[in-house]
């Protein structure tokens, strides 16, 4: 090379160094901002999904408590107090817990915080605590909160204890308690239901996100207590630790947006966990709980000095080139650059998703070697994530279904689409310690590059299984149950007719043959013979009527019911008719709301109109200026309809005894009848899975009110 060719090489060379030099320091700030936004932006996405997963896992525990506080069962305990009511609440609290094994406890506590039922997930199952065992929680503060809210609302309290930090010796299963009002019929508190989620399972989901990224993420209360943080805390709370980041937090609540600030080098990222805004009716004292993620100046440090050591060979590999190829050379590193940050962007965003799906995943090339699993197929079968890579499907198959596996994967293979494997069969899969386990399975085929991958999804459904062979004991009991029953009525249908045939023929006898005495032999039996005859055939008269009574409350008991729409305010004027052609000589005041309508069986709430409007016909007997009003009341969670007078009226302390069967509160003489009117009403609310309760005062009239499950 003459010395010529060399200065004009140099000429060239110099002037396209410096430039590439320029823009490799252009590059290298770029790229540091890029990778701050970048951290900036993992924080931010992490605290976003952190917060839904927490809300979203908290929203299902309202429908939950909502359904243990309408309990039928215990809406009548509530309100009569019967053991065997109690029993079924229990039994049915029971039933939950086995069923929804992610709550510690379910507990209904009476209004002054004492437990009075409490179901307990143990080893064996969920159990009833017997009633020596219960305890006085009145010093919690969800039993104050949840009874100063209203009917549906839910009271959540906080973290038990600290979960994270080494400092404390933390729980082994931390709970959150939710808590909710229980109201009678006429709105009065009885009582709260609670129920105890796991909170280590929620918080576990927490951890799952931040694995895979070079940031921390951490869940603290509103005063900055760890509920989730460093593995060694040097201080017992975040402001112990970070005061002047904390002091931008606490400025920041309570908005649920995600907010960055910088602390001696660090960055943080947070957001207030907002539950009441994805869960309306839900009070949490306390509230926000805080999201932070957090990236030290150290992993900020570690990536600029990779990218300055990829920057520096790119340069030495440069200053060799010619002008025109360095120029080529260098859009290609750019591009190539760039290309690399998408898919590692690409492969964590990926990664994220696979580690946080709820259900195991294994994928597989199409020779069957697996060659992806996510932290919950490790969990599911037992081995490590390097003893499952590079290994054969059919390794997580039982020994008797591996040559009957490799035929329908060779089949599958053939077209590839996806579609559930063995759909209506019962899939086995093995595990390590060589157990096995009901599954399920979802196949779907994957490109990746220039090969097929197929993505297995591998759900346990050990669970699903469970329930569905108790709920098939559960419907054989019932059949059981039905036939006994079934039996039973039979036996009660033929005791009502014996009641009401073969007894009558001895009462219309003792009648007739009286009546006969008085007709041939009254002259001679005088005034006392008169009277003693008058009362036997009184006697066998009340008797009569006391089995036409009886019989209507066993055919009451036992009819179907044939629901429709009624049309009460009709139905009530029909009766009111009819008890005015009985009794022409009374002047009855009747106003009936009209509009009134109900789905109910017409004829049996026909019956509990007659006997009500029949009551208050009876007891405003005595004055000149009789009421009766039939109309309905709005309030609590259902309508509710009354039939009121303003006739002698009741002392409620003797209210319990109203719908006994032959219970009387007044004499019969002045108001005759056989006590079975207002038992016969009873029965037909409570079998329109309604309730009926009573309000008087003595010489003030009587209101009688119900409700019915149809009403509207």
């Amino acid at each position: 090379m003459t010395p010529a060719v060399a200065r004009r090489a140099l000429a060239v060379f110099l002037p396209l160094a410096a430039l590439v030099a320029g823009g490799l320091l252009l590059v290298r700030q770029a790229e540091r901002r890029a990778h701050g936004a970048e951290l900036r932006a993992s924080g931010q996405r992490l605290v976003v999904l952190g917060r839904e997963i927490i809300e979203m896992r908290l929203v299902p525990v309202r429908a939950d408590l909502r359904y243990l506080a309408a309990q039928p069962a215990l809406r009548r305990w509530v309100e009569h107090q019967d053991p065997a009511d109690r029993a079924d609440v229990a039994e049915g609290y029971r039933v939950f817990a086995a069923h929804r094994r992610i709550y510690d406890q379910v507990r209904f506590l009476d209004v002054s915080g004492r437990e009075r039922i409490r179901v307990d997930q143990t080893p064996d199952g969920a159990a009833v605590a017997p009633e020596q065992e219960l305890r006085d929680e009145g010093g919690r503060p969800y039993v104050a909160g949840a009874l100063a809210l209203t009917a549906g609302q839910i009271y959540v309290a906080p973290f038990d204890l600290n979960l994270a930090s080494e400092a404390s010796e933390p729980p082994r299963e931390p709970t959150v308690s939710f808590a909710s009002p229980v109201f009678s019929s006429r709105g009065e508190p009885r009582g709260v239901v609670v129920s105890s989620l796991l909170g280590q399972r929620l918080l576990e989901q927490v951890v799952a996100l931040g694995r895979g990224f070079p940031i921390d993420l951490w869940l603290v209360d509103r005063d900055g207590n760890w509920l989730l943080g460093p593995r060694s805390a040097a201080a017992p709370s975040f402001p112990q630790a970070h005061p002047e980041a904390w002091a931008v937090v606490r400025a920041g609540l309570p908005s649920d947006r995600e907010r960055v600030v910088a602390e001696d080098g660090q960055l943080f990222v947070f957001s207030a966990v907002a539950v009441s805004a994805a869960a309306r009716g839900v009070a949490m004292p306390g509230s926000p709980w805080i999201l932070i993620a957090q990236a030290s100046e150290a992993a900020l440090a570690a990536r600029r000095g990779a990218l300055d050591r990829r920057l520096l060979e790119a340069a030495a590999a440069l200053g060799l080139l010619l002008a025109v190829v360095s120029w080529l050379v260098a859009r290609q590193w750019d591009a190539r650059l760039a290309a690399q940050h998408a898919t590692a962007a690409s492969e964590r965003r990926f990664g994220s998703l696979l580690e946080s799906a709820p259900d195991a995943i294994v994928v597989s090339d199409l020779q069957g070697r697996i060659v992806l699993v996510n932290a919950q197929a490790e969990r599911l079968f037992g081995y490590r994530r390097d003893e499952l890579l590079d290994q054969p499907v059919e390794r997580l198959v039982p020994a008797r279904y591996q040559g009957g596996h490799v035929r329908h994967r060779e089949g599958y293979l053939a077209k590839p689409h996806p579609r559930p494997l063995g759909e209506g069969l019962d899939l086995r899969a093995l595990r390590k310690d060589g157990s096995e386990i009901p599954v399920a399975i979802s196949l779907s085929p994957v490109a990746s590059g220039d090969q097929t991958l197929i993505f297995s999804d591998v759900r346990d459904m050990t669970l699903t299984r469970q329930r569905e062979h108790e709920i098939r004991g559960l419907n054989e009991r019932l059949a059981v149950d039905n036939a006994r029953l079934e039996g039973l009525n039979t036996e009660l249908e033929a005791f009502s007719y014996s009641v009401s045939h073969d007894l009558r023929a001895p009462l219309r006898a003792i009648d007739g043959f009286s009546q006969a005495l008085l007709e041939d032999v009254g002259e001679r039996l005088g005034e006392e013979g008169h009277d003693q005859l008058a009362r036997i055939r009184a006697a066998a008269q009340r008797m009569g009527q006391l089995i036409d009574d009886l019989t209507e409350l066993s055919r009451i008991t036992r009819a179907e019911l044939a629901m429709a729409e009624v049309d009460l305010s009709r139905l009530a004027a029909e009766v009111a008719a009819e008890l005015r052609e009985e009794q022409p000589e009374r002047l009855v005041s009747l106003a009936i709301e009209p509009g009134l309508a109900v789905r109910a069986d017409a004829r049996l709430l026909r019956v509990a109109l007659r006997n009500l409007l029949a009551n208050a016909w009876k007891f405003t007997a005595p004055l000149a200026e009789a009421r009766v009003e039939v109309g309905a009341e709005e309030g609590g969670e259902r309508r509710a309809y009354f039939v009121r007078d303003n006739g002698v009226g009741f002392d409620m302390q003797h209210a319990t005894r109203l719908f006994r069967a032959f219970e009387r509160l007044h004499d019969a003489r002045e108001f005759p009848g056989t006590g079975i009117g207002l038992a016969i009403v009873q029965r037909v609310i409570y079998r329109h899975g309604g309730a009926i309760w009573a309000e008087a005062r003595p010489g003030a009239g009587a209101t009688f009110f119900f409700t019915l499950q149809g009403a509207r």
